[in-house]
Formats: C-alpha cells, sequence, structure tokens
C-alpha cells in the first residue's frame, strides 16, 4: 500500500510538472505576443506624434512667416495708397 502510495505520488509530481511545464511554455508564447501587439501600438503611437508636430508645423509657420514680412508690405502699400489719395485730393482741389 505504501509502495502504491509513493508512486502514485510520484505520478502526480510528473504530471503536475509536465503541466507546469507546459503552463510556462502557453504563458511564454502568450507574453511574446503581447510584447510584439505592444511594439505595434508603440510604433503608431510615435508616429501619430510625429504626424501631429509635422501639422502643427505647417499651420504655425505660415503665421509666422506672415506675422514677420506682412507689416513692411502693408507700410509700403499704405504709403502709395496715402500718395494716390493726396494726388486725388490735389486733382479734386484743382477741378474747384
Amino acid at each position: 500500500m505504501a509502495r502504491e502510495l509513493k508512486s502514485k505520488n510520484k505520478l502526480v509530481a510528473k504530471s503536475q510538472k509536465v503541466d507546469t511545464v507546459s503552463l510556462i511554455e502557453q504563458n511564454i508564447a502568450l507574453t511574446e505576443e503581447v510584447y510584439q501587439l505592444t511594439k505595434k501600438v508603440h510604433n503608431s503611437i510615435v508616429f501619430s506624434r510625429i504626424v501631429a508636430i509635422i501639422q502643427l508645423v505647417l499651420f504655425i509657420a505660415p503665421l509666422i512667416m506672415a506675422f514677420i514680412y506682412l507689416p513692411p508690405m502693408f507700410k509700403e502699400f499704405l504709403g502709395e495708397y496715402k500718395s494716390l489719395v493726396n494726388q486725388s485730393n490735389n486733382s479734386l482741389n484743382v477741378l474747384k
């Protein structure tokens, strides 16, 4: 009876080892799959951040350029406009 019990315990221990090993192998396989998916998600997030920065630059750059270059152009335009208005006023004064 003691021998049978010891042999049963050995069989149970061996089957538990086999079950444990198979569970560990399944766990490793699932962990690798999760790791691959995590890498894809990370790459996607990095790509979306880069695209967002590029969009921001493409939106803000023209505004900055306009802020830098338009005031001198407006000053030149206003100077010419004032001279035309003065000339037209002078012409109207001559006609009176």
